[in-house]
């Protein structure tokens, strides 16, 4: 529990960049998103899926029809100092791939 309440803290005192993933748990599926900011940006998602506005129309549409409590959005994988994001991301998504988790297209 202390551990989490430290990443907690960590990520509320700095811009820390990563990559988010939105989890639907009744589908299993995600999206991952690369972030220059993970605390702004979970912020940023979760005011335009409440306004109806997010990107991504499929997982908007899910967001809507089956609400907040099933989706987690969630600080997926942090940037280490030297670390490309880009190349954060797409190990991301193979981890996410080879567990059989499927993908919002968009």
């Amino acid at each position: 529990m202390q551990d989490l309440m430290n990443k907690n803290l960590f990520l509320f005192q700095n811009s820390t960049k990563g990559i988010l993933r939105i989890y639907n748990i009744q589908t299993d599926k995600s999206l991952l998103l690369k972030s220059n900011d993970i605390v702004k940006d979970i912020q940023s998602i979760r005011f335009k899926l409440d306004l109806g506005i997010f990107e991504q129309k499929t997982l908007q549409d899910e967001y809507e029809s089956i609400g907040l409590e099933l989706f987690c959005l969630e600080p997926f994988k942090i940037q280490e100092k030297d670390e490309a994001l880009d190349l954060l991301l797409e190990a991301s998504i193979k981890e996410l791939s080879d567990k059989r988790i499927t993908f919002y297209k968009d």
